[in-house]
């Protein structure tokens, strides 16, 4: 067989053999990951969205304290779903994985290793450390109830004296024209009183 056939040949192999990952890394059939949330201070572990794309896939969040699986859920084309871990304990490492499978029919499966993401939960002690001493909750002055019940009081004698004084000034006013209206009658009776007496 001619060197330059064989040459050729290797080179197709190799250019296969190449483009075969390559192939596989850039499906669009695959769904696509992203990690929501890793652990921190606050409770809780490993948050990831999965979203699919063309094929329906079922999908697995496996870590390295649980191979088995801590999470698993289906993704139907075009949707979104989240995959959680269980808690992590304070200062724990947790490297985590996603394992796929296509629910086509065609039997395709991959792992996203999500080598860019080990985390490590901080202690507790470092967590309070950061956080800092709680903040102080300024306070309100004592309320007295001396000076507010004199006011109060103040208010209510003031409030009462003018009606007070105004209800005897009434009353006197309606006895003097009571007198008035006595006096006036009197006059009145002696008037008719002399009539009579001078037409006599």
């Amino acid at each position: 067989m001619p060197a330059g056939l064989v040459a050729g040949l290797l080179l197709v192999g190799l250019g296969l053999a190449t483009a075969g990952p390559a192939a596989a890394a850039e499906d669009s059939t695959h769904p696509q990951a992203r990690v929501v949330m890793g652990p921190s201070c606050r409770p809780g572990g490993m948050v990831i969205d999965v979203v699919a794309r063309s094929v329906p896939y079922s999908v697995r969040l496996a870590t390295t304290r649980t191979p088995g699986g801590e999470d698993v859920a289906t993704v139907q084309p075009w949707q979104t779903v989240t995959l959680r871990s269980g808690l992590v304990d304070w200062g724990e490492t947790i490297d985590s994985r996603l394992e796929y499978a296509a629910l086509d029919g065609s039997g395709a499966r991959f792992v996203d290793e999500l080598a860019e993401y080990s985390f490590t939960r901080p202690t507790q002690a470092d967590c309070a450390a950061a956080a800092g001493p709680p903040a102080a909750i300024p306070s309100l002055p004592p309320v007295s109830s001396g000076p507010q019940a004199s006011s109060a009081t103040v208010r209510a004698a003031a409030f009462r004296t003018p009606t007070s004084a105004t209800g005897t000034g009434d009353l006197a006013a309606l006895i003097a024209a009571a007198v008035s209206l006595v006096c006036s009658a009197a006059g009145l009776v002696a008037v008719l009183g002399r009539r009579r007496a001078l037409s006599r």
